[in-house]
């Protein structure tokens, strides 16, 4: 029940157009409070292990894949298509690390980063400690240069199994 109430108060805070910077800001904030980080092998006793939303909010914990997926789900409800949408596995200074990416465009080439490491969001562009390794959704792969790859498949299986788990919750209705 305490998971439905924290979606209901990130709903209330966005406006009905998502266009809007603010709007994406009040996403990666609230998101960014919802649980405190900590890394999986202290949370579930396991090297990596993708949490759904309410598994992290109801344990008070999680990690960077917790948060990027629970960005994504949120970008979703609040109407954002899922061709916009992507999870981005990158280099961060001195770790592998999960970020979430919305584009304004299918062509935009300086997508939004949602990131638990920061408190604003910032275009791409603007992230020079990031360094992209593989963009992704729910069906595909691409590597840095933004071709379709078959490389970094096991973030699908991944992304597929957390998102079939979200489902079976019945919280959320959209997926990306």
């Amino acid at each position: 029940m305490r998971y439905l109430w924290t979606i209901l108060l990130f709903i209330l805070f966005l406006t009905p157009s998502i266009g809007f910077t603010a709007d994406v800001e009040t996403i990666n904030l609230k998101a960014n409070s919802a649980f405190r980080f900590s890394p999986d092998a202290q949370v579930w006793q396991q090297p990596d292990y993708w949490a759904t939303p309410q598994e992290a909010i109801n344990k008070g914990l999680g990690d960077c894949e917790d948060y990027a997926v629970f960005k994504a789900l949120l970008l979703r409800q609040a109407g954002v298509a899922p061709e916009l949408i992507r999870l981005a596995y990158v280099q961060a200074p001195g770790e592998k690390h999960l970020v979430t990416l919305l584009r304004q465009t299918l062509d935009d080439k300086d997508p939004l980063v949602l990131d638990n490491l920061i408190g604003s969001v910032r275009p791409l562009s603007r992230r020079p400690d990031l360094a992209v390794i593989f963009e992704f959704n729910s069906t595909t792969v691409w590597d840095s240069t933004g071709f379709q790859t078959s490389a970094g498949s096991s973030l699908l299986l991944k992304l597929t199994d957390v998102l079939r788990r979200v489902k079976n919750e019945g919280e959320f209705t959209l997926f990306f």
